[in-house]
């Protein structure tokens, strides 16, 4: 059973719905999941994301990345950006559409 699988097998149990139900609610066909959990194909990446909306879940989380990690890397780079030049602060505020 490949890791995709087993992730949404734990997702599922943890929610108590089955698969029929994340097919029906997802639109995505019961002969596709049955692929991925009987034949070890690969889901397409829409597919995973649809999933991971449909669980309220990150793909980061259920892929099993460290969402520390990430927060990690954003104070970092909250860190580099309080010591920027002000014009370089300016540029990158504009470019996110932050006004003031």
């Amino acid at each position: 059973m490949n890791t995709f699988v087993m992730n949404v097998n734990r997702e599922l149990s943890i929610r108590e719905i089955t698969w029929r139900d994340l097919a029906k609610d997802t639109g995505i066909s019961e002969r596709t999941m049955a692929n991925w959990r009987y034949l070890g194909h690969s889901p397409k990446l829409a597919d995973a994301v649809s999933i991971c909306r449909y669980l309220a879940i990150s793909l980061d989380e259920f892929c099993g990345l460290d969402p520390v990690s990430r927060n990690e890397r954003v104070m970092e780079l909250c860190q580099h950006l309080r010591s920027a030049p002000p014009e370089v602060v300016a540029s990158i505020r504009t470019l996110l559409g932050i006004v003031g």
